[in-house]
C-alpha cells in the first residue's frame, strides 16, 4: 500500500510515484497569431508536450509527470483570439491561479515567461503565490526551473524581492497620503456635492447634488432615519450624478463623511481641508452622535439574533431583480427574534427598486436541505462533482480568512480609540465626562460586536477547514447527504459548509402571498430532480410542500451563468 502524506490544507497526496499534475499555460498576443493554423499556439503546446515527455524519459525527480491541464488564453468553443498580458484580467490567467490554489496542480509550464506576464510587478506577485501553493514554475526558454535546486534558491530570492517591493510602495503611497492632509490638500475622488479643481488640489461646490447634501442633514436632523431620507429624496425627484436612485448605504456614508465638514482623518489625526464647507463642524458631530446612538441599539438587536446560522448566505438571489438576499433580523411585536432574508435592491431602496418583502429564513433553509436530500446523481458525473466541491471549499476559505483579517484589523484600529477615550476621561472633570462616557460607551459596543463576529468566523472557519476532504471521501458524501445532514443536525456551521459544495446558488421567485418556487443551481451538470417548494407564510415549522416533477431549462440570463451548474425548476 502506497504510503500518504497529510499537507497542510487537510488534503492527502500520495508521495510515493503519484505523478505531479502539470498545466500548460498558453497565449499569444493577436487574433491573427490565435487563428494561424500550426501558428504559435499549436508550436507551444507541442513543446511544452516534448519538455514533459524528456523530463519523464530523463527523470529528475523521484516521481513522474503527468499532463492534466491545457489553459489557452482566448479560446473559447472552439474560437480562438489573442491575449495581451498586460494584466491579470484573463480568463484563462485567472482558472490556472484557481487551479494552483485548490493544488489540483503540481508544476506550470510555458514555453516564455512573456506568455504567462509582461509585468514584473504581476510575474512577482505570481511566483510568490505560486511559491505559498507549493506549484512550481518552469519556462523553458529562460531556463527557469522551480523544481531544481538552483530553481528553489530563485524562487526564494524571488518571493523576497515581491515582499520589498510591495512595502516599498505601500510605503511611498503612505508618505504621499500624509504631505497631501498636512498641507489640507483632499486625496481620492471628491465625494457627491463636490467637484475638482486646479488639478486635485481642492475641491468646490457641485449643484444641484451639494444641495442634495444639505437637504440630507436637515432631513437626518429632523427624522433621525435613513430610510426616511431615501423615501423623500425619491419623492422630489433627487438622482445621484449617474442618475440612480439614492440608496441606504450611500446616505449612511455620506453623512459619515468628515469630508463635508472640510475634515480629512489621517493616522486617528485630524486636519482642515483646504475646501468650502458643505455642513458645520457643530452639526456634523450632532449627526455622528445620533448615528452612534442608533447603532448602539441596532447592535444590541443584532446580538440578540446572532445565535441562528443562515445556511443559504452568500448563494440565495432574489428572482425579481436578481440581486443577492442577505440575512436580516427581525423582532416580532412580543419580543421574540425571527431571521429572514431580504433583497438588497429591496432592502437598500426602501422597496422602490424591487418590491420583494423579507422572506422566513428557516422555511428557505429547510426547503433547500429538504431538495438536496433527495438529489439523484449518476454515477459518471461523480468524480467531476468532487473536484468541483474541492475548488469551491477553496474559495470559501479564502473569503473566510479575508474576512478574519478584516475583524483583526478593526479590532486594532479601535482599541486606541478607545484607551484615548479612556485616558481623556481620567484627566477632565466628571461633570464634563457625559459626552466622552457616550462615546465610549458606542466604542465598546462596536468591539463587543467584532469580538463575537471574530469568534463566529473562527468558527466557520474551523469548520470549513475541518470539511476539506479527499476526492473519494467527496464521492462517499454526495451518496450520504442526507445521513451527513441528519448526523450534524445540532451543528449549522458545518451543514453551512456542506451546502457550499452542493449548490452553487439558490434563486427564490415569489409567486403569491406566502408562496415561492425555489431554483437550486448544481455543480458539474449533477443529475437531479427538482421540486416547487412553498413555504408557510408564518415560517412555522410545519415544513415545504413540494408538487410536480422538474424540466431542464436555459439558465441564459440569471446570474452567475456559468458551464458548471444547471438549474432545474417545474414546468409552469
Amino acid at each position: 500500500m502506497n504510503r500518504k502524506k497529510m499537507m497542510s490544507d487537510g488534503v492527502e497526496k500520495e508521495t510515493s510515484r503519484a505523478p505531479l499534475n502539470v498545466a500548460f499555460y498558453i497565449r499569444v498576443s493577436s487574433d491573427k497569431q490565435a487563428k494561424k493554423t500550426d501558428g504559435s499556439l499549436d508550436t507551444q503546446r507541442d513543446r511544452l508536450t516534448q519538455h514533459v515527455d524528456y523530463r519523464n524519459d530523463h527523470p529528475q525527480d523521484e516521481r513522474p509527470w503527468k499532463h492534466t491541464e491545457t489553459l489557452v488564453e482566448g479560446e473559447k468553443d472552439g474560437v480562438r483570439h489573442g491575449k495581451s498580458a498586460k494584466n491579470e484580467n484573463r480568463p484563462a490567467y485567472q482558472k490556472l491561479l484557481e487551479l494552483a490554489e485548490a493544488r489540483l496542480i503540481d508544476i506550470v509550464i510555458v514555453t516564455k515567461l512573456d506568455r504567462i506576464s509582461r509585468n514584473v510587478q504581476d510575474f512577482l506577485n505570481l511566483a510568490e503565490k505560486l511559491i505559498s501553493w507549493d506549484v512550481k514554475l518552469v519556462s523553458l526558454h529562460e531556463s527557469l526551473d522551480f523544481t531544481t535546486p538552483a530553481g528553489k534558491l530563485m524562487a526564494t530570492l524571488v518571493a523576497a524581492l515581491a515582499q520589498f517591493e510591495r512595502e516599498m510602495t505601500s510605503n511611498r503611497v503612505s508618505e504621499k497620503y500624509d504631505w497631501r492632509a498636512e498641507k489640507g490638500f483632499p486625496s481620492g475622488k471628491p465625494p457627491s456635492g463636490y467637484l475638482s479643481k486646479d488639478r486635485s488640489r481642492t475641491w468646490v461646490f457641485d449643484p444641484p447634488w451639494s444641495d442634495h447634501v444639505r437637504a440630507m442633514d436637515a432631513l437626518y436632523l429632523e427624522h433621525q432615519s435613513t430610510d426616511k431620507i431615501v423615501v423623500e429624496f425619491d419623492k422630489r425627484g433627487y438622482r445621484t450624478k449617474s442618475g440612480k436612485r439614492y440608496t441606504k448605504p450611500m446616505i449612511w456614508q455620506m453623512l459619515r463623511s468628515a469630508a463635508y465638514a472640510a475634515k480629512i482623518g489621517r493616522k486617528g489625526e485630524t486636519y482642515s481641508g483646504n475646501w468650502p464647507a458643505l455642513r458645520t463642524l457643530e452639526t456634523h458631530d450632532k449627526i455622528q452622535s445620533i448615528m452612534d446612538r442608533n447603532n448602539l441599539h441596532r447592535g444590541r438587536a443584532t446580538r440578540d439574533h446572532a445565535e441562528y446560522i443562515y445556511l443559504l448566505q452568500g448563494v440565495l438571489r432574489c428572482g425579481s431583480c436578481g440581486r443577492k438576499m442577505t440575512p436580516k433580523a427581525g423582532t416580532g411585536r412580543s419580543g421574540k427574534p425571527y431571521p429572514y432574508y431580504v433583497c438588497n435592491g429591496a432592502e437598500k431602496s426602501k422597496g422602490l427598486d424591487c418590491g420583494l418583502k423579507y422572506v422566513p429564513a428557516t422555511s428557505l433553509d429547510n426547503a433547500v436541505l429538504d431538495f438536496l436530500k433527495e438529489l439523484q446523481l449518476t454515477p459518471e458525473r461523480l468524480e467531476a462533482f468532487a473536484r468541483q466541491s474541492r475548488e469551491s471549499n477553496s474559495v470559501t476559505i479564502k473569503r473566510l480568512k479575508s474576512d478574519l483579517a478584516k475583524t483583526h484589523h478593526q479590532m486594532g484600529a479601535l482599541a486606541p480609540r478607545i484607551a484615548s477615550i479612556l485616558d481623556a476621561i481620567e484627566g477632565r472633570d466628571p461633570a464634563g465626562n457625559a459626552l466622552l462616557k457616550a462615546r465610549l460607551a458606542v466604542l465598546e459596543a462596536e468591539q463587543h460586536d467584532l469580538k463575537e463576529a471574530e469568534k463566529k468566523l473562527a468558527s466557520e472557519l474551523a469548520a470549513e477547514e475541518s470539511e476539506v476532504v479527499s476526492a473519494a471521501d467527496a464521492l462517499e458524501s454526495l451518496t450520504l447527504f442526507h445521513d451527513l445532514v441528519e448526523h450534524h443536525a445540532r451543528q449549522p456551521e458545518r451543514i453551512k459548509s456542506l451546502l457550499a459544495r452542493f449548490a452553487d446558488y439558490v434563486v427564490w421567485h415569489p409567486t403569491g402571498k406566502g408562496a415561492g418556487r425555489l431554483d437550486v443551481g448544481l455543480f458539474a451538470d449533477a443529475v437531479a430532480l427538482a421540486k416547487e417548494v412553498t413555504y408557510p407564510a408564518t415560517g412555522a415549522s410545519t415544513g415545504p410542500r413540494f408538487a410536480g416533477e422538474s424540466v431542464e431549462v436555459d439558465p441564459t440570463g440569471i446570474e452567475p451563468a456559468t458551464s458548471r451548474m444547471q438549474i432545474w425548476r417545474s414546468p409552469n
